[in-house]
């Protein structure tokens, strides 16, 4: 009974991430940063959207990672999703007085369901 539990809470904090990556994104172009009520993409153009696309991505390649462990077992997922969270912890701290916070906290999350996804005996 608590592994299906455990995959559950572990299939949800990875959604959220991913979502939370995404509204990252988003936030970019709607968001207003400035005082004047300017967005990041107003201010910086639209390329500082790649940037922020960067936690997306890596949080895509983590979920990716955690399904190839669900799924197949083995260590390629489990070092996939791994390499993807210090990446994306790694990017938090670098960027941390910009976005950096905003890709902490879904890294960290993305810990959790790494911790919380059992790997399929083969």
């Amino acid at each position: 009974m608590a592994r299906p539990r455990r995959s559950r809470w572990a299939f949800r904090l990875s959604a959220f991430a991913v979502a939370w990556c995404a509204a990252l994104v988003i936030g970019v172009f709607v968001v207003p940063a400035y005082s004047d009520g300017s967005t990041l993409a107003q201010e910086n153009s639209a390329w500082v959207a790649v940037p922020a696309a960067v936690p997306a991505l890596l949080a895509g390649l983590a979920v990716f990672g955690l399904h190839l462990r669900r799924t197949r077992g083995g260590a390629g997922g489990t070092v996939c999703t791994c390499v993807a969270i210090v990446l994306m912890l790694a990017f938090g701290v670098v960027t941390m007085w910009s976005i950096g916070l905003f890709a902490v906290i879904p890294a960290l999350l993305l810990a959790v369901a790494a911790a919380l996804t059992p790997p399929t005996r083969t």
